[in-house]
């Protein structure tokens, strides 16, 4: 699971600790790292590091899948 800010989504971050479940955190420093299972360090509160991050990720799979 993606979870852009670990602090508003933490309910979802419980449920999917408890559901064994691989949590993926975009998250920065002021953010609680309890539960997750691999933090991105960025800037999580601005929309246009988001969706440069985003825009990364997506760029990432598709070099893995040669598309």
């Amino acid at each position: 699971m993606l979870v852009t800010d670990p602090r508003y989504d933490a309910q979802a971050v419980t449920e999917a600790s408890i559901a064994r479940i691989p949590v993926v955190a975009m998250s920065s420093t002021d953010n609680v790292h309890e539960n997750i299972d691999l933090v991105i360090p960025m800037n999580n509160r601005g929309r246009t590091s988001l969706a440069y991050a985003f825009w990364y990720l997506a760029r990432l799979v598709l070099i893995e899948r040669r598309e």
